[in-house]
Parts: structure tokens; sequence; C-alpha cells
């Protein structure tokens, strides 16, 4: 299935982006900044997590590669994850 392929990649480069520049470190002692943002922890985390995932994906990948992969419509399902395992 597509999708579910799809998903896991994208998950994999997710969780590889982590371990490279520890995301939930960075969205976590940005929390403040988030917050103010976007209200709701949820909502703060998902913005902060697509930030950053965005700037790494941006510099390990083409411009119009990382555009393609944080605007897929999976990448909103595969945020939510990674969000819902930080806010537990």
């Amino acid at each position: 299935m597509i999708i579910k392929s799809a998903l896991t990649e994208l998950r994999k480069l997710l969780h590889e982006a982590n371990e490279s520049i520890s995301i939930d470190n960075l969205v976590s002692s940005g929390e403040t900044y988030w917050l103010e943002k976007h209200g709701a922890y949820k909502s703060a985390y998902w913005h902060g997590v697509r930030y950053y995932f965005y700037e790494w994906l941006s510099e390990t990948k083409s411009t119009a590669e990382a555009k393609r992969i944080i605007n897929s419509p999976e990448m909103g399902t595969v945020i939510g994850e990674h969000v819902e395992r930080m806010l537990d």
C-alpha cells in the first residue's frame, strides 16, 4: 500500500532528523515561544517539530525535495504521532 510505505519512510526520516539535531530538545527548550505563537501544547509542539524538521531537510536534501516532503499529506500524520509521543 502506497500510503503505508510513505508513512514508514517519513517516520524514518523524522527519526533520523531527531537523532541528528535533537528536535525534541529544541522544541522543548523553545516551548514558551511555540506556545505564545500557537496556543495549545499539541499545536505548538506540532509546529515546532515541523519547523526544525524542515530546517534539517533543507540542509540534507534539495530545497525542492524538502518542500515536497514537508508538504505531503502524510507528513502531518507523522508529525502528529511524534508529538503524541513527546507529550506522553
